[in-house]
């Protein structure tokens, strides 16, 4: 199975709308094909079924965040949080550009 991951590229200490709304956005696209949705370093102090509860409070998006519900049932839901910017170290090294080829024919 295939995974949608989305990296909290907004404020990492307090919620904002954009936060659930990215979620309960990404559910419905995760649920149509066939998809696990994972969420990196957003600023949710709770537990994974919490976290789903208050999507679903907060939005109308996405059936009113049934998707993301069926999404935790089916357990295709990853939520991890990290600690002072290790996932953007850990994906910094994974994104640095391979080194140049050498031509081996010289």
């Amino acid at each position: 199975m295939q995974t949608l991951g989305i990296v909290n590229t907004y404020d990492r200490i307090k919620v904002l709308d954009a936060h659930y709304r990215a979620i309960a956005r990404a559910a419905p696209i995760c649920k149509i094909f066939g998809f696990s949705l994972a969420l990196f370093d957003f600023p949710f102090d709770m537990e994974k079924d919490e976290l789903v509860k208050y999507v679903v409070e907060k939005t109308t998006i996405g059936e009113s965040g049934a998707y993301l519900q069926q999404l935790n049932e089916d357990h295709h839901f990853l939520y991890r949080t990290f600690q002072k910017r290790v996932f953007r170290h850990i994906l910094a090294n994974l994104l640095q550009p391979l080194p140049e080829q050498t031509n081996q024919n010289e």
